[in-house]
């Protein structure tokens, strides 16, 4: 019994040890990931405006107007997105991109790829998203 508990201890320090591997939530590439969990996988445009300036925050509130009176909820059919980032350039010390690739189900509608391009910029000393685009690539 001792022998199983170690090991279920030891199996849970090295999930712990995987995650915290990952990006802080503040550097540019954990802002980059929030920004896709928030807009793209949750459809969250509120969370999403949080951490956008410039021409992301003008886009944001521009389809949050288009979007006014119109809720998401369970009878919603809201897609399973995954993605993956394939590629960061670092454009100067205040400038970096970071482009993720998805895939798309949608419940009855099928499947699609999709790339997305996400800017970062630093500003008042926190990494904002200033600019996104996309593009379905099947």
């Amino acid at each position: 019994m001792a022998h199983l508990r170690s090991i279920r201890v030891g199996l849970a320090v090295g999930i712990l040890g995987l995650w915290a591997c990952g990006p802080g939530a503040s550097t540019p590439e954990g802002i980059a990931r929030r920004f896709m969990d928030r807009y793209y996988v949750a459809i969250d445009l509120r969370g999403a405006r949080e951490l956008c300036t410039g021409l992301a925050l003008s886009k944001i509130d521009q389809q949050l107007e288009l979007t006014r009176g119109v809720e998401i909820n369970l009878d919603t059919r809201k897609p399973d997105v995954r993605y993956r980032l394939v590629d960061f350039k670092e454009r100067g010390k205040l400038r970096k991109v970071f482009l993720f690739e998805g895939e798309v189900r949608v419940p009855k509608a099928g499947t699609y790829k999709k790339r997305c391009l996400i800017t970062l910029r630093e500003k008042g000393g926190a990494w904002k998203v200033s600019n996104f685009a996309d593009q379905d690539t099947s």
